[in-house]
């Protein structure tokens, strides 16, 4: 896909769009199944974590 970008053939905001629609799509399955919920669930707490790690090493601290 970086390569249709970047001759241009594949706008930069229709790529946006494809990957929000995925997310929608994502977020109403998980309202119905409890594996993709569950999933999505793991995915934001590690992504929290990474964020909170990423952040006490920026302010000096020495993570975890």
């Amino acid at each position: 896909m970086t390569a249709a970008i970047e001759d241009g053939s594949l706008p930069v905001r229709r790529l946006e769009s494809y990957h929000k629609l995925i997310r929608e799509n994502r977020r109403i399955v998980a309202k119905t199944d409890a594996r993709v919920r569950s999933e999505m669930l793991k995915e934001w707490k590690r992504m929290g974590r990474e964020g909170r790690t990423a952040m006490e090493l920026k302010r000096g601290g020495r993570g975890r």
